[in-house]
């Protein structure tokens, strides 16, 4: 299912251009099994690829690729952020199951950025961050009711910063883009094990201290 979904995103970039990327950022940010970085690579080889590095060309990788794909991953970002404002917690147990996802990992991202809410530095970083589950940031902010007008302009700013990082290494990789997409979704796998894991001793240690109270 998901090879067939690469590939559907694949055509409609090479056939539609940037407002492909659009459209394939939209769809990647909402169907959860797709690799996050997949678009962004994709961009930075089809646009790009075999081309020497120059101005013209660092321009066209901001504002062919980076530009529209972070337009996208942010209007798509504010489905899940949108339904986990609303709807809350019970919202994310709910259907985790069926996106991958579990409560535990969304609260791991919720407990990091509630450390410093008021600093938007945190959403930011966990949105500029190529390996950092994208689903999860976008829960954790909307059960938090992370203020909306804060929340878009700097999911734009960071998922640009992104796209211009991920897309440069798309286009010096050339046809193995696929290959570091792979790679990079392994990473994310391996970082939502981390958060589970974390959030699973946090929670231990929590319980253990308030029993010797």
């Amino acid at each position: 299912m998901t090879d067939l979904v690469v590939q559907y995103l694949e055509a409609i970039i090479l056939a539609y251009g940037s407002f492909g990327l659009f459209i394939a950022a939209i769809t990647e940010e909402l169907i959860a099994p797709i690799p996050s970085s997949f678009v962004i690579l994709t961009g930075g080889f089809v646009f790009l690829g075999g081309q020497p590095i120059g101005v013209y060309e660092v321009l066209k990788l901001s504002i062919v690729v980076a530009l529209p794909i972070a337009a996208g991953l942010t209007l798509g970002s504010l489905f899940w952020y949108g339904l986990a404002r609303r709807l809350g917690r019970p919202f994310i147990i709910k259907i985790g199951p069926y996106i991958g996802l579990s409560v535990l990992e969304v609260e791991k991202v919720e407990t990091w950025m509630h450390k410093s809410i008021a600093d938007n530095t945190v959403l930011f970083l966990s949105r500029a961050i190529p390996v950092m589950p994208a689903l999860a940031v976008n829960l954790a902010s909307g059960v938090l009711r992370f203020p909306l007008s804060q929340y878009i302009p700097i999911t734009f700013l960071a998922t640009f910063f992104k796209a211009v990082v991920l897309g440069f290494l798309g286009w010096q990789a050339g046809s193995l883009y696929r290959e570091y997409s792979a790679l990079f979704q392994k990473i994310e796998i391996w970082v939502l094990v981390f958060l589970l894991i974390s959030v699973v001793i946090f929670i231990w240690y929590r319980r253990r201290k308030i029993g010797r109270i």
